[in-house]
């Protein structure tokens, strides 16, 4: 029997590895209590995991990385500030420049050019 779990977007602008169970469909991302949230149907006796890569981005803002999937766009209404949330193709720790890693300490992931 599916569930669907929440998870929390930290970074805007650098991609962010989030780990979900494997096979975890993204339903849904939407802004709660001033932080971004994605939601995703998953398997909860699913123990294996997945590293997927997304990223928050403004519009107009320059989108150097394959898309794999746009998951939707909000409006921020304080701001007027438009956030797209796109999941990333074949990112890795070795070929972007920064990584966000571990958002509970805030560790990006430096590689060299």
């Amino acid at each position: 029997m599916k569930k669907i779990f929440k998870y929390d977007l930290h970074y805007y602008s650098v991609p962010e590895l989030v780990r979900l169970p494997k096979g975890a469909e993204i339903i849904d991302f939407q802004i709660q209590n001033s932080s971004f949230k994605l939601w995703a149907l998953i398997d909860p006796k699913q123990k294996e995991e997945e590293k997927r890569v997304f990223v928050l981005i403004t519009t107009g803002q320059e989108i150097p990385w394959s898309i794999t999937k746009h998951f939707g766009t909000r409006i921020i209404q304080e701001t007027g500030i438009v956030i797209h949330l796109l999941e990333l193709k074949d990112v890795k720790e070795g070929n972007t420049p920064l990584l966000a890693n571990d958002p509970t300490t805030d560790d990006r992931i430096k590689i060299p050019n």
